[in-house]
This record gives structure tokens, sequence and C-alpha cells, in this order.
């Protein structure tokens, strides 16, 4: 709720929302876009339920459920096996990312082209890390 206004006025607002017909133009659209509309309507150049849909749009913001967490628990899951169980947290915030965003474009992976550039770099990496944990588990064994 806006700074500069009180708990009286948002229900003032109610009262005349109540008692208000809105045209079916406002009544038909999704509830955000409707309150939205309706914090834009005017009567004698003043917007009569500004305060009441900042109230609404904010309400809207709110989970109503904890579906989404749960699904993002269940991808971790899915993702973190006992044979991947040393994913660190960044790795498998990535691949939760990316699941998420190829869902949301409608994408699956395993029809996801990518530039031979990518793919070198990619192998470059693998190879590096190999190295690296090649040469830390010599180093350990020399001690």
């Amino acid at each position: 709720m806006p700074e500069d206004v009180t708990v009286d006025q948002v229900e003032d607002e109610f009262r005349m929302y109540q008692t208000t017909s809105f045209e079916d133009s406002i009544l038909n659209k999704r509830t955000d876009e409707a309150w939205r509309d309706i914090g834009l309507l005017k009567r004698r150049g003043k917007e009569v339920f500004s305060n009441l849909s900042a109230v609404m749009l904010g309400i809207l913001v709110v989970f109503h459920s904890n579906a989404d967490c749960e699904r993002v628990f269940s991808l971790v899951t899915k993702n973190k096996t006992q044979y991947r169980a040393s994913l660190s947290t960044e790795m498998i915030s990535a691949l939760v990312t990316r699941k998420v965003s190829m869902a949301a474009k409608g994408t699956v992976c395993h029809m996801e082209c990518f530039s031979d550039a990518l793919l070198r770099k990619a192998k470059s990496a693998t190879y590096e890390a190999k190295q690296s944990r090649a040469s830390a588990t010599a180093s350990r064994g020399d001690e």
C-alpha cells in the first residue's frame, strides 16, 4: 500500500468497488490485468480505485501454495542421485535453471544444437578438470 494512504481510504474504495458495475472488457481479462485497469478508472479526472488496485496487485504477487517450491525440490532430488552425490550446489542450481528454462521454451535437451566452438570449450574444460583432479590425487599420494 502506498505510504501516504490509510486503511480507511482503501476501505472507502472497496465499498465503492462493491457497488460499481464494470464493463465486460475489464471483467473478461486476467485478474492482474483487470485490477490494473480498475486502478486506472477515473471519475471527474481522479482515479477512484488506485489504492485498492495497488493492494490487490500486491496480494496477487504472493504465492497461494507451495507447489512451485515442491517442484524445485523434486528437480533437485532427480538430479542429485546416489551416483551424482558430489554435485556442487552451484552445478545443481545451473542444471535446475537450465531445465526450467528449456521447459518454459518448450524445448527438450536431446534436440538442442550447440556450436562447434562451444563444444570445443566444453571438452577442453572437462579435460582440464580431469587433469587437475588427477594431479591433485597424485600429489596426495606422495605425502
